[in-house]
């Protein structure tokens, strides 16, 4: 699915302290002073829900970022997105990242620790080194204004997400079985 959606963002993950989404509402405050055009829909539950619906309220996003109740529908939603945003504090291994891109959708990540690099390969989406709110939203400027790249990362995220294919899988498990 190599399309375009005008700039659709979306969080699939518990609101909760360790995905961090407040910092992707801060995101989307600077995504808008710069009168960049885009919609970032969050789909999650958890205790920082109020929060996050102050902080759109008080930022006036309500045109730009939407809370929707968590979905199981996951390759539905990003059937219709451009970019997959996650602001994780830490995590282990996301699947979330292989469900993007089995549907072409790169992803921007803060760095949560080593496993990030495996899951997110250079050529698929951009890790983020900081928790800077200016520095991931100059990121996704960057890249959605650079359509080249930005396809070439669809293109990619699709292609790496095939080495997790069924076919994939049980060839390596025969040629493990075979090798002992």
């Amino acid at each position: 699915n190599i399309n375009y959606y005008n700039n659709s963002l979306v969080f699939l993950g518990r609101f909760a302290e360790q995905k961090n989404p407040l910092m992707l509402i801060e995101v989307a405050k600077i995504l808008k002073e710069n009168d960049f055009k885009f919609n970032l829909n969050l789909y999650g539950d958890g205790k920082l829900l109020k929060d996050i619906q102050k902080a759109i309220k008080k930022y006036n996003l309500e045109n730009n970022v939407f809370i929707n109740e968590p979905t199981t529908d996951i390759e539905e939603v990003l059937k219709k997105t451009d970019l997959l945003l996650l602001t994780s504090l830490y995590e282990g291994t996301p699947l979330v990242i292989n469900e993007a891109f089995s549907q072409s959708v790169p992803c921007i990540t803060t760095n949560f620790g080593d496993s990030i690099k495996t899951c997110v390969p250079s050529n698929c989406g951009l890790i983020i080194d900081n928790f800077d709110p200016n520095n991931y939203a100059n990121n996704i400027m960057q890249l959605l204004n650079n359509k080249e790249l930005y396809f070439k990362y669809r293109e990619n995220a699709y292609n790496h997400s095939r080495s997790f294919s069924d076919e994939k899988i049980k060839e390596n498990w025969i040629n493990l079985i075979e090798s002992l």
